[in-house]
């Protein structure tokens, strides 16, 4: 399933296998949606780099004036779905945790500047910035041996039957953890 009818305009798709990014590709045409979803064939932990790299330059800017808050703003309304074992969540845990505090710092610059900053309009409540989720499956961020400032605890664990239907009887249960700006330390 990809997640375009859920309100994103564009989706990535990062795989380190060839041929897996050539049957997503594959999957991508037969489905007509190739205008929303790109399949990336590259390390994942490069490509969060670079989606903080570039959402940092534009948050500076935003805080320096250069620019004023579009509609559909850019970058921290975000959505990543990892499905990794627990070592490839742990390679990529660091970035994490620095998109989600970026995506607080963020929303809290949305929030003090509204919508219109450069125009003299403040806290437009019509700019919806839902900032940066994580969803991740089965074992989400196990607790770390690193420092406290890496430490993530889940907004809410949702336990899903096979199918995708919300059980509590279903014989064969899957855990999705949803991690927001709310589960890192200051």
């Amino acid at each position: 399933r990809i997640p375009v009818g859920v309100g994103a305009s564009r989706c990535v798709g990062v795989e380190c296998e060839e041929d897996l990014v050539r049957r997503f590709g594959d999957l991508v045409v037969r489905f007509g949606c190739e205008e929303a979803v790109i399949p990336v064939l590259g390390d994942l932990r490069v490509e969060l780099e670079n989606l903080l790299q570039q959402s940092v330059d534009r948050l500076r800017s935003l805080q320096k004036g250069e620019r004023e808050i579009e509609r559909d703003e850019w970058g921290l309304n975000l959505v990543i779905c990892m499905y990794l074992l627990p070592e490839a969540i742990e390679m990529v845990r660091p970035y994490i945790v620095k998109l989600l505090r970026l995506g607080r710092e963020y929303r809290n610059f949305i929030s003090e500047h509204g919508d219109s900053h450069n125009r003299g309009e403040r806290n437009n409540k019509d700019h919806h910035c839902y900032g940066v989720r994580i969803v991740c499956n089965t074992w989400g961020f196990m607790p770390s041996n690193e420092e406290i400032q890496f430490q993530l605890m889940p907004t809410k664990v949702l336990e899903v039957s096979i199918d995708g239907e919300q059980t509590e009887t279903s014989d064969i249960r899957v855990e999705l953890y949803l991690y927001t700006e709310d589960s890192c330390n200051k």
